[in-house]
């Protein structure tokens, strides 16, 4: 069964094959092969069903060559699946047909859309491809090829634009314009000879849609087509070719024998040349895709300028793939493999092509809010120029730089919003925005984004709470001024007294017995009952006798003072210190859920922005909630300070920017990261530039750029830098490290001898009144002696 529109070597080759099946006396049941010829259109399935029953009803049918079309041939062997009729299929492609529970008794001889989409996906990878257009036929034929492509390309190679050509008006619409609006410049067609033919026609009437400006890849192409435009030069061909071109081994007997019977039987079809003899015949035992291990071969031919006519075009085979059904998948090593001939780019330059178009030599509209540190201007009074800076600014020049593009920078204006910006580039308002602004779902329903610069958290921003700096004096700070006068009235008291104890007491004693305190002058008395009373305050003693009873209980009652004072003041750094360290009143975005915390017009939020998409889906729940709605991120900071709200929520850059800022000092950050997004520019729906952007933007990071102008702009520490030098921030500094254990030594030396300090006191009182009662007797007795003193001093 051959189409209307078969050639003459299709029908001599098939009126071969019966006349060689003759003459090896091939028989069923004693009977050589017969045939009857029908033709088909592929429009008109049912005709061809109606012609085929007649045939069977007819004549002794025992097999179908044929349909030619996918569309008939899915019906006719459904039908002969019943009859238990052979249906051989020579041209037809459709993946379902491979189907052996559905089609038992369908074979072909030509590999299966699916097997020539993942030879197109090899070749794709090859070359680091990873973008394509497709221009189909609209009939089974075009989108099973398109469906096939789809299967093997999945998320690895785009499909930006799926072309339909009209079979009944022979016409695609607009074919220029959604060709060049398209970000990929690889074009596949998937159609027949003759569609092929009308297409690339078509193509060249439009103008500048072939090369140099993009490459086409095309599936068929007839082999009678005049090939002379040379914005033909470099496209490609793929087709299956028999296994004798990676020399595997065939019978060659019966490829002659069939050969000379198309000699005699139709010498005029007859090419002339064995060799050009090739295309899906396979002169092998069970040829077919059902039974054959021969494998998928295929061949890509280059269209390259004639070396002996440079004004027509040919042929040449330039890359071979050797595979099958089962090491053609994705993952595979079976890869294309080049020939001894090199490969002709359609580009001007003769190197391969990339698959999107580049930036350079571009001039972009750039729209940019002002939002520092991303983006500022000042006015410049000495030049007379406004001076740009920041983030931003800084990376469009470097993009600049690499991509070879020139920029033309619009300043959005102030009341716009984040969600505002996107609808503009959905519009067409603005061609593409850069600012700190996060890729979410509903944006990316929109528009597209670039690659992440960076990524983004939201963080929560409040007021700082009442910290109490400390100096390297703060140990003696939880006194107050009062408590220190006391003190110092208590330790002046003390001294009188012990000097006017100690100095009675020497006049009633001789100068051998008198206090070591007791000096001849009243200023030297005074000094020694100074340093005894620090002394006994301090709890380090003193090598001073005391010998009165009132200076020895005035030492204990300062002894007594000073472990009462040194465990006051160990708790009272305890608690400033504490209260030093103490966490902020918000420790996570959970206490703001549905305003549980604060009242919910505490709250910052800026609308239409990705913040307060976050705060409905995951704060209320998709209630609406009357929160501070704010313009813009600059607003958090200034409300904050003017007490309008409690907590502002912000992107994690904007708040580590503006809280280590002098103006926003009383400003922190609080709490964990929240709500991760990306930041990336914002450009139109198949934008045709974007993967040249993302490209050097992944170089850029790679190369450690982005995360130099992070640091730059982001890692300024000015208000901790400030709070450092004051006190502490995070922790203790060693300065105030030092006088809490200079407390907490002396209370620890307190609590482990008050007890022994107890007993020495009185001790010190018992001995020495002992002592005294002695010298008393041996004085009355005419003996004088003093031992016993050392002890005594020791103690005291």
């Amino acid at each position: 069964m051959l189409t209307y529109d078969s050639t003459p070597q299709e029908h001599a080759m098939f009126m071969t094959a019966i006349l060689l099946s003759q003459q090896y006396n091939m028989t069923v049941n004693g009977k050589q092969f017969a045939y009857r010829l029908e033709h088909s259109n592929g429009r008109d399935v049912i005709e061809t069903l109606y012609r085929t029953c007649m045939a069977i009803s007819e004549n002794k049918i025992i097999g179908i060559v044929g349909p030619a079309y996918s569309s008939e041939a899915r019906l006719l062997a459904r039908l002969c699946n019943r009859a238990g009729f052979p249906v051989i299929g020579y041209s037809t492609t459709d993946p379902e047909l491979s189907d052996r529970n559905a089609y038992q008794t369908f074979y072909r001889t030509i590999p299966s859309d699916i097997i020539t989409a993942q030879a197109l996906l090899k070749l794709f990878q090859k070359y680091d491809w990873n973008s394509t257009n497709i221009i189909y036929q609209d009939d089974n034929y075009g989108e099973g090829g398109l469906q096939a492509i789809k299967k093997a390309f999945t998320d690895e190679i785009k499909i930006s634009q799926k072309i339909k050509y009209d079979l009944s008006t022979d016409h695609i619409d607009d074919l220029r314009s959604q060709l060049e609006e398209s970000p990929s410049r690889i074009v596949i067609v998937w159609a027949d000879e003759n569609v092929t033919t009308k297409i690339i026609q078509l193509a060249l009437e439009a103008g500048d849609i072939l090369a140099p400006s993009f490459l086409w890849i095309f599936t068929a192409l007839h082999s009678k087509m005049q090939l002379k435009d040379k914005q033909l030069i470099g496209m490609l061909l793929i087709r299956p070719v028999t296994p004798q071109i990676f020399n595997v081994s065939t019978n060659t007997t019966l490829l002659k024998d069939a050969i000379d019977i198309w000699k005699n039987y139709d010498n005029q079809s007859y090419p002339g040349d064995e060799t050009k003899i090739d295309g899906y015949v396979q002169f092998l035992e069970n040829a077919t895709d059902r039974l054959t291990g021969s494998g998928s071969h295929f061949i890509i031919d280059n269209l390259q300028p004639s070396k002996s006519n440079t004004n027509e075009l040919y042929a040449e085979e330039v890359l071979k793939l050797n595979g099958s059904t089962s090491n053609l998948s994705r993952d595979s090593t079976t890869q294309w493999i080049s020939t001894l001939n090199p490969i002709r780019w359609p580009t001007h330059s003769g190197a391969k092509p990339d698959h999107y178009v580049p930036l350079k030599g571009v001039r972009l509209n750039i729209t940019v809010p002002i939002s520092p540190p991303f983006y500022m201007e000042e006015f410049n009074n000495s030049t007379n120029k406004t001076d740009k800076s920041g983030y931003l600014y800084r990376l469009i020049s470097l993009l600049e730089q690499r991509a070879g593009f020139s920029s033309n920078l619009i300043v959005a204006p102030d009341d716009i919003s984040y969600d505002e910006l996107v609808e503009c580039v959905r519009n067409g308002t603005y061609e593409i925005v850069m600012a700190d602004l996060a890729q979410t779902p509903s944006r990316s329903n929109k528009i597209d984004f670039s690659v992440s610069i960076y990524d983004n958290y939201m963080r929560l921003v409040i007021r700082k709470s009442g910290k109490v700096y400390a100096s390297w004096h703060a140990f003696v700070l939880p006194f107050d001024g009062h408590v220190w006068l006391v003190i110092g009235i208590t330790l002046g008291m003390s001294v009188l007294l012990i000097f006017g104890y100690e100095k009675v007491e020497g006049k009633r004693q001789p100068d051998k017995k008198k206090s070591d305190i007791c000096d001849q002058s009243i200023l030297g008395s005074f000094l020694k009952s100074f340093y005894h009373t620090i002394g006994a305050m301090a709890q380090t003693g003193s090598e001073l006798r005391v010998k009165s009873f009132g200076g020895r209980g005035q030492t204990i009652l300062l002894w007594l003072t000073s472990i009462y004072l040194v465990s006051l003041l160990t708790s009272s750094m305890t608690t400033y210190f504490i209260e030093k360290q103490k966490k902020p009143w918000i420790q996570s975005i959970e206490d703001l859920k549905m305003c549980g915390k604060l009242s919910c017009d505490r709250i910052g939020v800026v609308e239409r922005s990705q913040h307060e998409e976050y705060v409905m889906q995951h704060l209320m729940n998709g209630n609406q909630m009357d929160y501070h709605r704010l313009k813009h991120q600059r607003e958090c900071y200034s409300k904050l300070l003017n007490y309008h709200i409690d907590v502002a929520i912000a992107d994690s850059s904007s708040a580590e920017y503006f809280t280590q800022t002098k103006q926003y000092c009383q400003l922190e950050v609080v709490g964990f990261p929240f709500g991760k997004t990306d930041f990336g520019i914002a450009v139109p729906k198949l934008w045709q530039y974007k993967q040249d952007l993302d490209n050097h933007i992944m170089k850029l990071k790679e190369e450690g750029e982005i995360d130099r102008l992070l640091e730059e702009y982001f890692q300024e520490k000015y208000c901790d830098k400030k709070d450092g030098h004051e006190g502490v921030g995070d922790g203790l500094h060693l300065s105030q490290v030092y006088g809490l254990c200079s407390s907490e030594s002396r209370r620890a030396h307190l609590s482990n001898n008050f007890n022994e300090t107890i007993a020495h006191a009185i001790y010190s009182i018992s001995v020495q009144d002992l002592k005294l009662f002695n010298e008393h007797a041996i004085e009355q007795n005419g003996v004088s002696t003093l031992h016993a003193s050392g002890g005594i001093s020791r103690v005291s």
